[in-house]
């Protein structure tokens, strides 16, 4: 069934990035992780991709905001039978996993009806990601960014600061830098470099940079993308003198170029939970989106500790710009 999932990624499927097979060969492994596929009557109706870092434990992989089941059926809020239809391809899809002891996966924003999990014994905690709608175009978009903001992007510009393209090496050192201060240096991995590697390889995926006028890069930012939405992965900076304003005026400048992307209409920062991220994207206009993260089980000792070796290593979701 995995190489199935492989030929719908090639054959151009609405799957979104997280979702994507090469985007899995290198958060979780090549041979790490599996797929199903639901198809009824000659048609994909629904796909979920999988992932045990532990025998018998289904988590998350790093950089990776949602995973889960995922239905390709369009859903009318008027429709009774929709509504059914969806409802029966998430339940579908879930009775095809591998038998477990435990289950902690996030699920993508389209996913609301999590009430049949509710009935087999899951719980939900509800995780916000911060989104920008860019249909309006970049004159719009820069009008619901906060003073606050634009102030420091305004600063960036009389300082001389430009944008340029970076290095995946250029991300991987900025990172560095700017993580060290959270003591989770951990988080620069060769996870995160294998993943940005691939996804420029492949023209999903871009390292936006911004040095000053002596050509000293301040700070980036790995902007990936899939068919409609742009997701900033990990990003990092030097906080001193003029770096102080890098981290908005290289956030600015991959919003502008997301909105350059043919077919791109969505902006997702990616995250994140913590108070001064989140308020950092809030400043830039981007509108809190609820998702869900789904549990069931307890964990034993030794997978506890395995998941928490991997989160410390390779966890993505603790950036900060």
């Amino acid at each position: 069934m995995k190489q199935r999932y492989r030929e719908l990624c090639r054959q151009g499927m609405p799957i979104p990035l997280y979702l994507q097979d090469w985007w899995l060969d290198a958060v979780c492994g090549f041979d790490e992780w599996m797929a199903f596929v639901l198809e009824e009557e000659g048609t994909v109706s629904g796909v979920m991709p999988c992932y045990m870092p532990v025998p018998g434990h289904i988590s998350m992989p790093p950089f990776t905001q949602f995973l889960g089941s995922y239905s390709f059926i369009g859903i009318n809020e008027d429709s009774t039978t929709s509504f059914r239809t969806h409802r029966r391809v998430h339940d579908m899809l879930r009775s095809m996993l591998p038998p477990h002891k435990s289950f902690m996966v996030q699920y993508s924003k389209d996913f609301t009806d999590w009430l049949p999990y509710y009935w087999q014994g899951y719980s939900q905690t509800t995780r916000y990601t911060y989104r920008i709608d860019l249909s309006p175009g970049i004159d719009v978009v820069r009008m619901a960014i906060r003073p606050d903001a634009m102030k420091k992007i305004r600063k960036a510009e009389r300082d001389g600061l430009r944008c340029t393209s970076a290095t995946v090496d250029d991300l991987l050192r900025l990172c560095r830098i700017s993580m060290s201060r959270q003591e989770a240096k951990g988080f620069v991995s060769e996870t995160l470099q294998r993943l940005a590697e691939v996804a420029i390889e492949r023209h999903a995926g871009e390292i936006v940079g911004c040095e000053d006028r002596e050509g000293r890069l301040l700070a980036a930012v790995f902007l990936a993308h899939d068919h409609n939405t742009a997701y900033t992965i990990a990003s990092g900076q030097i906080r001193e003198g003029q770096g102080r304003n890098a981290g908005a005026f290289v956030l600015y400048e991959a919003i502008w170029r997301a909105c350059e992307m043919e077919g791109i209409h969505t902006f997702d920062f990616e995250g994140s939970m913590l108070e001064g991220v989140e308020g950092f994207f809030r400043s830039f206009g981007g509108i809190q989106t609820p998702y869900f993260r789904l549990s069931k089980g307890r964990i034993g000792l030794y997978g506890r500790l395995k998941r928490k070796w991997r989160a410390f290593h390779d966890t993505g979701q603790q950036k900060q710009v």
